[in-house]
């Protein structure tokens, strides 16, 4: 098999009995870069990892990695030592002070490890009680732990830039995290976002490159001719740079998909999609209650449920009636001819389900003379998510409140002509470069 990936060929009794000799240089030559390339990756995850902490966190505080555990035996290598030493001591790694004896080798039991850690976890949720039922052994000081597992395959294992003029964009970062946008469909995926929030403008020719970790040259990933695109819209190219958003969704496999609109793009409400909603209007007595871009009072969720929770600020604010959303209005189309669009607005992604596994909605009086709570309503959370799942609620101009798992969905088609319309969502695919590495001598195709 060697012989053959070097089209040598060679005859004789001794063919089936060759061997491979190396020399301390030669391996140290062929183990260095794939070494180097292994820790800038574990370095990347780690730097992603902690920066997502703080930000849920909202810590300024840089946090600390607090032990570093190499498992597998290919660890042992002095080389591994060395190229551990470069990047988290020489560099100065904010994220972890060099310390040896926190760093720990383990050559064997590398993935028998990990099955017992599932085991463990399993055998915890089998004996724990829902959160309701577990204050009265809580307050005799019984024990209840609960596991919240991120797996890898939650967070992109690499960057993607977009190419311009100027150099390269990143429209996506190592360990950014996935989530389960659409309840349906068992995939993870994420969306690009510029730091406005806005989409981008759309190039007619777009190059996508991947990037493993900083410190290495992308790889052309893939390419889509908009050109076509274009002429098929009757546009000039001006026109067309100038009108058409684009933005990019990436899945765990690193699939790429690409939504063109024209203007800002519409969202879908469908009956199909059973989403559940809350008449807010009705509960709330107000009527509009979105006014000029403003909501006529304050809504929330998770307002502690005590007979103090009428006058606790523990909670968080989902719609604020200080906040001007003229700029963040959304057009909602909806299911059905007779049905015309509305205005609304989506809230940013809710907290945490809460264990009781439903979420209550509260609205704050108007009157200037108190600041009382009363419910509009709850949510019970009946459908459970393959991977994480963010949850968002939106508010329509007739005071409807729903609440939709994953994202609200774009109002989108297959067909191209629906750019015609503006804020209609065109979906297409990116057109991927051809993968070149054999299935065989490809080390993560799961085979071997």
């Amino acid at each position: 098999e060697l012989l053959a990936s070097t089209n040598l060929e060679l005859q004789g009794d001794g063919v089936n009995n060759l061997s491979v000799s190396l020399t301390l240089s030669q391996l140290e030559k062929a183990a260095k870069p794939v070494i180097k390339e292994a820790v800038g990756i574990a370095k990347g995850l780690v730097e992603s990892g902690l920066s997502r902490q703080e930000k849920s966190q909202k810590s300024d505080e840089k946090e600390q990695l607090d032990w570093l555990i190499l498992s597998g035996k290919t660890c042992g290598l002095y080389l591994v030592e060395e190229e551990l030493y470069q990047e988290f001591n020489k560099s100065k790694s904010e994220r972890f002070i060099w310390n040896s004896e926190k760093i720990t080798f383990v050559p064997e039991y590398t993935k028998l490890a990990t099955s017992a850690g599932a085991c463990y976890a399993q055998n915890l949720r089998q004996f724990i009680f829902d959160p309701k039922e577990s204050k009265p052994l809580l307050r005799k000081g019984a024990n209840q732990l609960y596991i919240d597992v991120k797996n890898l395959l939650y967070f992109l294992p690499c960057s993607f830039t977009l190419r311009t003029i100027d150099g390269n964009l990143t429209i996506f970062k190592a360990g950014q995290q996935l989530y389960q946008l659409d309840p349906k469909e068992s995939v993870a995926r994420v969306r690009s976002e510029r730091p406005d929030g806005k989409p981008y403008g759309a190039q007619l020719k777009i190059v996508i490159s991947r990037k493993d970790f900083e410190g290495k040259e992308g790889q052309f990933w893939g390419r889509y001719d908009a050109e076509e695109l274009q002429k098929n819209l009757e546009m000039t190219k001006e026109e067309f740079n100038r009108r058409i958003k684009v933005e990019f969704e990436i899945d765990q496999e690193l699939n790429i998909k690409l939504f063109f609109c024209q203007g800002k793009p519409h969202y879908l409400i469908s009956n199909a999609d059973n989403i559940s909603s809350l008449n807010a209007a009705e509960a709330t007595q107000i009527s509009p209650l979105i006014s000029e871009g403003r909501v006529q009072c304050n809504i929330a969720v998770n307002v502690i449920e005590s007979s103090i929770a009428m006058k606790t600020d523990a909670h968080t604010l989902v719609f604020d009636k200080e906040k001007d959303y003229s700029q963040h209005q959304e057009v909602f189309q909806y299911d059905g001819d007779n049905n015309s669009p509305e205005i609304g607005i989506i809230s940013q992604p809710l907290p945490p389900v809460p264990l009781s596994g439903e979420y209550s909605f509260y609205f704050q009086s108007p009157d200037p003379n108190t600041d009382k709570w009363e419910l509009i309503g709850k949510f019970k959370l009946e459908t459970k998510t393959e991977y994480p799942c963010n949850y968002y609620a939106s508010l329509d101009s007739k005071g409807i409140l729903r609440l939709h798992q994953g994202t609200v969905p774009y109002w989108k088609s297959n067909n191209w002509e629906c750019l015609k319309q503006e804020g209609y969502v065109f979906e297409d695919e990116l057109e991927y470069a051809p993968n070149e590495i054999e299935e065989k001598k490809n080390p993560f195709s799961g085979i071997h």
